[in-house]
């Protein structure tokens, strides 16, 4: 709104000049409200980059911080100084303690664009990196887990199977043992479960290091497709990265989505099946990424 007085400030005075009883603004309060402009312009910015569906979490830390340092070296002017004060004081109280957090310090790290330029402190630092080491080797036990699972519930299978045969067929001595579906059930569980506990969490530490030797990707870039193709080459971190950086970073699309449901359910298809309508919506949601 305040954009637009400004653009149509010579309109707007010619207007108040041939109409009575109008309001005209003082040349100082259209000062004011070009640098109350200049002010928010960042804040506009953020806002529309944070609501696109392919936002990353890893975009607050950098976020927070361009508009920190913006607010703090902005002039002094009297009709925006306590402005540019109020607005830094809630930044400050809203954003607080937000490098102590995992989710926002990891993904920032892990995002090629960023890395390691954003934090404001080596301890913060250290403990996003540290962050990193202990989500990789959760993802680890999780898989170990599931893995455990699965090989368990094959081993019941075996074991029902084993429990079926005729008592004369199976074979008790030891010489067997080694070649029995029971013990190679047991076997593939034990090589599963100890193998990654070696050599994983040094090729995650190895391939931190490396990671953060390289220097940064463009801004522009789309940091999903950067660890698409540099998956092979660092494979422990890439399943760190998809992790975090998959997180939503707001709730402006799924918003946009009950948008297009009322697009879809109206006055004019009160009749329209509840599966239909399903497969309608979810058609023009992603029609974009239909390719020709």
């Amino acid at each position: 709104m305040l954009r637009r007085l400004c653009e149509q400030r010579h309109a707007l005075t010619v207007y108040y000049s041939e109409v009575d009883g109008t309001y005209c603004p003082t040349a100082y309060q259209l000062s004011v409200a070009e640098n109350v402009v200049c002010v928010l312009a960042p804040f506009e910015e953020a806002t529309r980059e944070v609501s696109y569906e392919t936002a990353h979490i890893s975009l607050v830390i950098p976020f927070v911080t361009a508009l920190r340092n913006l607010l703090k070296n902005e002039g002094n002017d009297a009709g925006v100084k306590t402005m540019n004060s109020t607005l830094l004081k809630s930044l400050d109280e809203r954003f607080k303690g937000i490098e102590e957090k995992p989710l926002y310090t990891v993904a920032t790290l892990v995002d090629p664009r960023f890395k390691t330029k954003f934090f404001s402190s080596q301890a913060t630092l250290t403990a996003a990196k540290a962050v990193v080491l202990l989500a990789f080797n959760k993802v680890i036990v999780q898989r170990v887990s599931m893995q455990d699972e699965s090989q368990s519930e094959h081993a019941k299978q075996q074991i029902n199977k084993i429990e079926e045969v005729p008592a004369k067929n199976i074979r008790l001595d030891n010489s067997s043992t080694s070649s029995s579906l029971l013990w190679r059930c047991i076997d593939e569980i034990v090589q599963s479960t100890s193998a990654p506990e070696q050599q994983l969490p040094t090729s995650i530490e190895t391939q931190l290091s490396q990671y953060l030797a390289e220097p940064e990707i463009n801004r522009l870039a789309d940091p999903l497709q950067w660890w698409s193709k540099n998956m092979q080459r660092l494979p422990a971190l890439a399943t760190v990265a998809r992790i975090y950086l998959g997180a939503p970073l707001t709730s402006v699309p799924s918003e946009r989505l009950f948008s297009v449901a009322g697009e879809v359910l109206n006055d004019h298809r009160s009749s329209l099946l509840l599966h239909n309508a399903a497969r309608l919506i979810f058609l023009k949601y992603n029609s974009k990424l239909i390719k020709d």
